[in-house]
């Protein structure tokens, strides 16, 4: 019989007994068999763990479902066991078909208090006739006074017998320390299992823009859908048109999508039309939030733009500042389009179209007349499925027919001259020109294009030497505008001889040619 500390043993008999008692322990108390002297063929060979045995850290590995199953850990004390031992001393396992951080907890409490507690093993030789069918896993009560024990509950390891004939049967067994594994609460259920879904999100915002000529350089009206997406993984964005009140129809399908941009800081159009020091701020407010990193021939190719009111800008090398904010160099007005003015937190759209990844554009389908206007809806579709076309957001343009560029005032005269005209010291000029004929005749069969497209005229101001603009104003069509002696100072710096240019603008936009004439100082 191995040699073990009876005080020891009677202190561990007592916790067991105890927890017994609070039916922690697998069945109601008194069930399972009992063995004692009666039952013995011999003394039971006892073998106690020692304390230095022991451990009083447990660190459990798991899978924790609310980390994407990524790896995590917990760790149990056991204070008793340290204050006996007086230094830590830890074990590591791995539980990784858990899930869930309170069962983890659980598993790590129960494992760290049974190995905190020095540990009864030993064997014992019973009378067939007490041992009947004890197989291992079974439990049964064990009660010796020569060993001290009484009551020690013991769960069997292995049965076995000297020979078929033999009226003993062998028994190795441990303590049963299923008491320690009590839960002092029910776990939560698990929550059930459902499918990740995907589903697509309305679009963040779109923006309907009418491309000036030099855009694209055609009779008809052309613009660009330009859309953000509301999430980042949505594929593709499908257009519809209306046709018919609340009745839409299909028109194209795009993966090509914006990034949307408020403009931090006042931009006026009177400011220099490049810059190449990161200029243009701006914070982008989509759900894409990562610009196109274009170089300055990308940028002038059209790889690279922003769409800014009516105004179009080429823009290239985006510097993060903070936040979702970038600085862009930029070239302005582009493709034929006129400066404008900016105000702070103005709304622009910014595009990075290629050849794999086209713009989206829509052709009125003839020269659509000022004030014209249609209505879109946009669709987002993610893996097949897609948003409500029903619960869609309207977004409508009204054409200006910027795209059709008007033809140049005619007949243009200074004070009545339209060949030498004159003016005097301290004498206003009086400007006047006539409009081209009513019609420009497109498709003579369909349709006709009245001038009247242009809705302003511009006059300016222009040096002699230099023809570079001194001042320009616009004024109605019609004609007849009087520019007093004291612009012509201003614009010049004295009375001399100057050139007066005359634009038609539609839409801001210029005609594609000009009439001009020189005046004289007399």
């Amino acid at each position: 019989m191995g040699s073990y500390d009876s005080s020891l043993v009677s202190l561990l008999i007592e916790v067991a007994k105890r927890c017994h008692e609070a039916q922690v322990i697998r069945g109601a108390e008194g069930d399972g068999l009992t063995f004692d002297e009666n039952d013995l063929a011999a003394d039971p060979d006892i073998e106690v763990t020692a304390w230095p045995d022991t451990i009083n850290q447990v660190t459990l590995t798991f899978r924790n479902r609310d980390k994407q199953r990524q790896e995590d850990s917990v760790a149990w004390h056991d204070r008793a066991a340290f204050a006996i031992q007086g230094a830590t001393k830890t074990e590591s396992i791995q539980r990784p078909w858990i899930t869930r951080q309170d069962p983890a907890w659980q598993v790590a409490a129960a494992w760290c208090q049974q190995r905190a507690l020095p540990r009864i093993t030993g064997r014992i030789s019973l009378k067939a006739a007490s041992a009947g069918s004890l197989a291992p896993g079974d439990t049964f009560s064990l009660s010796s006074a020569s060993n001290s024990l009484s009551g020690l509950l013991c769960r069997v390891e292995e049965v076995s017998r000297r020979s078929p004939e033999s009226v003993e049967v062998d028994v190795r067994f441990l303590e049963d320390r299923g008491y320690l594994n009590g839960v002092a609460y029910s776990p939560a259920a698990d929550d059930p299992v459902e499918p990740e879904t995907y589903s697509p999100q309305q679009i963040a915002g779109a923006r309907l823009f009418e491309t000036p000529y030099g855009f694209q350089p055609e009779e008809h009206t052309h613009f660009q859908l330009l859309v953000a997406r509301g999430d980042t993984v949505t594929g593709r964005v499908h257009s519809w048109n209306e046709v018919a009140p609340d009745s839409y129809e299909f028109y194209r399908s795009t993966r090509t999508f914006c990034l949307m941009a408020t403009l931090n800081g006042a931009l006026s159009k009177s400011g220099p039309a490049v810059d190449e020091d990161g200029g243009l701020l701006l914070t982008i407010t989509s759900p894409d939030k990562t610009p196109y990193d274009a170089t300055f021939a990308e940028a002038m190719a059209g790889r690279s733009v922003l769409f800014l009111g009516t105004e179009v800008f080429l823009v290239w090398g985006p510097t993060l500042v903070s936040g979702n904010q970038y600085a862009f160099s930029y070239v302005r007005a582009a493709y034929a389009c006129e400066k404008e003015d900016h105000a702070d937190g103005a709304t622009g759209f910014l595009i990075f179209p290629s050849a794999s990844r086209p713009y989206l554009t829509c052709e009125w389908g003839r020269v659509a007349l000022p004030g014209e206007s249609l209505k879109w809806k946009f669709q987002a579709e993610l893996l097949g499925v897609t948003t409500d076309l029903a619960g869609a957001g309207v977004y409508e343009i009204t054409s200006t027919a910027r795209a059709y560029l008007p033809l140049a005032p005619i007949n243009l005269t200074v004070n009545g001259d339209g060949h030498c005209p004159t003016y005097a010291g301290g004498e206003s000029v009086v400007v006047d020109w006539d409009m081209a004929s009513p019609l420009r005749n497109l498709h003579p069969v369909e349709e006709d294009c009245p001038s009247t497209f242009a809705d302003a005229t511009k006059l300016q101001i222009l040096d002699v030497a230099t023809e570079t603009v001194q001042w320009e104003a616009t004024f109605p069509t019609t004609g007849n505008a009087t520019i007093s002696n004291a612009t012509i100072l201003a614009a010049l710096g004295s009375e001399s001889d100057f050139i007066i240019r005359a634009w038609n603008q539609r839409a801001g936009l210029n005609s594609i040619n000009a009439t001009q004439i020189k005046v004289t100082k007399v």
